[in-house]
């Protein structure tokens, strides 16, 4: 593939990612706000996790979208433009249901939602790695980072913090036209051209998915990422306790948190790319868990400075959020590397899929296990853990470095 070539292709790429990523997101953080705006308490919109369990599950029914797919629409495109029809009924459905009223019926649908994202994500994923050469994989990665954080810019800044007061009607029918859009993107692009569906005896059969793990690459590969991922994502659920704990208002914690956070985290992703081309996705995690080790240590010995004392210093907090945003981005989009170049030929989707979900379910647990010791030991305390993690990775890096030299 050409220069030429890949410009356009990432730009589709970048479009098609971002479309779940907005519906997913609002999921996560536009309907835990309406559901507190609207009274419930924290053990019914706690309840909102669950829905993202589909998603982890997907991998299940990725296989699927590899065996199956419509001459008529295209080999990939008919899953992306089935699945994103249903998405944009599952949030036109949102319209005929209350925040107040209903909660227990949104968060039902909002699972539905999840888990046509995930088959979604596989289609785009099994597209992604269909189109794109090995050589041209960060840069694959780079584009699923952007559009996360575009997606987090855009729900931020676009949706909640703009049309957010005129209630929840128009967010939501601020979504459903985006998603429509995305159908008429992707439906108005022969996006299936020189794609050839695998012959029928290397296509996966279902509930073979984590054979996968079998492989000892594999292995190797998930854990280091993982062990990266827990220099991060263990203090993820601190972020919102540290920006009220610093002061900021809700419109302030929207603006940093999801607006800075996000943008800072797309230019991570676009900076981490050359690097990954250079150095290889470990050097590059290497050099990003330094860094968050860094982090780590500068946050937990700033709170713990500051003593018995609840309130947190708003500089830390800034220096933190935008700190883990660009380290968050940069670290995803070398792991997703390394992960799209296990993905067998014949395989993609399901392949892809399967690494996708099994990360974001030790990314859940990696969340809780952060919270946990929180409420237990302290926040510099859960901040000392991940420097520890971190320091961990980085010695992981210089082995697999050392021993596996053949690595991207």
């Amino acid at each position: 593939m050409s220069r030429t070539e890949l410009r356009p292709t990432l730009v589709l790429l970048t479009s098609i990612f971002l479309l779940p990523v907005l519906v997913a997101q609002f999921v996560a953080q536009g309907l835990p706000a309406f559901m507190r705006l609207a009274g419930h308490p924290a053990e019914t919109i706690g309840l909102v996790i669950l829905a993202g369990l589909p998603f982890t599950l997907s991998f299940l029914w990725a296989p699927m979208v590899d065996r199956y797919g419509w001459s008529r629409f295209g080999y990939r495109r008919g899953w992306l433009l089935g699945t994103q029809s249903a998405i944009l009924v599952g949030l036109l459905s949102f319209l005929l249901l209350d925040p107040a009223v209903d909660p227990l019926l949104l968060i039902l649908v909002a699972a539905v939602l999840m888990g046509l994202i995930g088959t979604y994500m596989a289609a785009a994923g099994g597209w992604m790695l269909d189109r794109l050469p090995k050589r041209h994989h960060a840069s694959g990665a780079a584009a699923h980072a952007a559009a996360r954080g575009a997606g987090g810019v855009v729900l931020g800044l676009g949706i909640l913090y703009f049309l957010g007061d005129l209630g929840w009607v128009a967010c939501v029918l601020a979504l459903a036209c985006t998603s429509l859009l995305g159908w008429l993107l992707i439906a108005a692009r022969p996006m299936d051209r020189g794609v050839a569906r695998p012959p029928r005896d290397a296509r996966p059969s279902l509930f073979a998915n984590l054979a996968i793990f079998k492989r000892r690459e594999v292995l190797l590969v998930f854990l280091f990422v993982q062990l990266m991922d827990l220099g991060i994502i263990l203090t993820f659920a601190l972020r919102p306790i540290l920006q009220v704990d610093a002061g900021f208002s809700l419109s302030e914690i929207g603006l940093l948190g999801v607006v800075g956070g996000n943008a800072v985290g797309m230019i991570g992703a676009v900076a981490a790319t050359p690097v990954i081309k250079r150095l290889g996705a470990v050097g590059t995690l290497a050099i990003v868990a330094l860094a968050a080790l860094l982090m780590n240590g500068v946050v937990a010995f700033g709170l713990a400075s500051g003593g018995a004392s609840t309130a947190v210093d708003p500089g830390l907090t800034i220096f933190y959020v935008l700190t883990y945003g660009f380290l968050g981005f940069a670290g995803f989009t070398a792991g997703r590397t390394l992960f799209l170049g296990l993905c067998a030929e014949g395989r993609h989707a399901t392949d892809f899929m399967t690494l996708l979900s099994v990360d974001a379910a030790a990314a859940l647990m990696m969340a809780g296990f952060g919270s946990a010791i929180a409420g237990s030991l302290g926040l510099a305390a859960t901040f000392a853990v991940a420097a520890v993690a971190a320091a961990l990775a980085c010695l992981s890096a210089a082995l697999l470095r050392s021993r596996r030299p053949d690595w991207p």
